[in-house]
């Protein structure tokens, strides 16, 4: 978990990843402040990581193909 928070930092630092909006009205406007924007894109890169694995834990099998 520590290692996917730190990648999460340098993606947010170095690659620009970050969440700028979320579609609910009020929610959009906290994410003008660079901290809520940086928490929660902390949140949602540890989240899809998690789930991914959960994913691919369950049945073994996780298939992207680009």
């Amino acid at each position: 978990m520590l290692f996917i928070v730190i990648s999460g930092i340098l993606a947010f630092f170095l690659a620009g990843a970050v969440v700028v909006r979320v579609d609910i009205p009020y929610v959009d406007a906290l994410f003008q402040f660079q901290l809520v924007s940086f928490i929660c894109s902390l949140i949602a890169i540890a989240g899809l990581t998690n789930a991914v694995n959960i994913i691919h834990g369950f049945n073994g099998k996780f298939n992207v193909s680009f």
